[in-house]
């Protein structure tokens, strides 16, 4: 089974036929025969992540990083959240010194210090407190994130062809192959786009 794994391998077709339907099949090469099974799609899922991480680097777009960066802050607060809740949970079911100790390091270690010498349940009450601030503050990060990119989570499907064929139109190509023409090499064809875009523009604007 051939899977394409990188934006020198995956054409620009299946690429936005990904970014259209949310469906990572068409990063296999034969996914029409191909069963696609729970482990198989965390296999995609992750390479996704990977090749499109890949896109943006090559693509160079700020905002786009930007986007990136919020969305794997907002992640890393929800994974504290979950692993000391789960560790809470740990703790307050402990019946010797030492895994009651085990659990306090642990939760000292994502931020959270219980003083041993003090009250149990009013140090884990004033943890669960902490955890409830930190449970808003991701609300926050949340609903801040989608107010920002309101637009992008809303965007209508990409007419590919549509883009394609203005920028034929710009780079006086006859035909850009959406089936031969790997996602890297578009990117390429986007940024002398721009270029010959921004050209004209102060032409048109210095000719009034």
């Amino acid at each position: 089974m051939k899977i394409f794994k990188t934006c020198r391998t995956l054409n620009m077709f299946r690429f936005y036929e990904i970014l259209n339907t949310k469906d990572y099949k068409y990063l296999i090469d034969d996914y029409e025969n191909v069963k696609i099974d729970e482990d198989l799609k965390k296999e995609l899922d992750k390479i996704w992540n990977e090749l499109f991480r890949e896109y943006i680097t090559l693509k160079d777009d700020k905002q786009i990083k930007l986007s990136f960066k919020q969305l794997a802050y907002i992640s890393k607060l929800e994974t504290k959240l979950f692993i000391c809740k789960e560790l809470l949970k740990g703790l307050l079911v402990q019946s010797t010194k030492k895994g009651l100790r085990l659990y306090i390091k642990l939760l000292g270690e994502w931020g959270y210090k219980i003083y041993e010498k003090k009250n149990l349940q009013k140090e884990v009450d004033r943890i669960v407190s902490d955890l409830k601030t930190l449970t808003s503050s991701i609300n926050i990060k949340k609903a801040e994130f989608e107010k920002t990119h309101k637009k992008e989570l809303t965007e209508e499907r990409i007419n590919i062809d549509k883009i394609v064929a203005n920028m034929e139109q710009i780079l006086e190509k006859n035909e850009i192959n959406q089936h031969t023409t790997m996602v890297s090499k578009w990117l390429e064809y986007v940024k002398i786009g721009e270029k010959i875009s921004k050209q004209n523009e102060k032409i048109r604007a210095k000719h009034g």
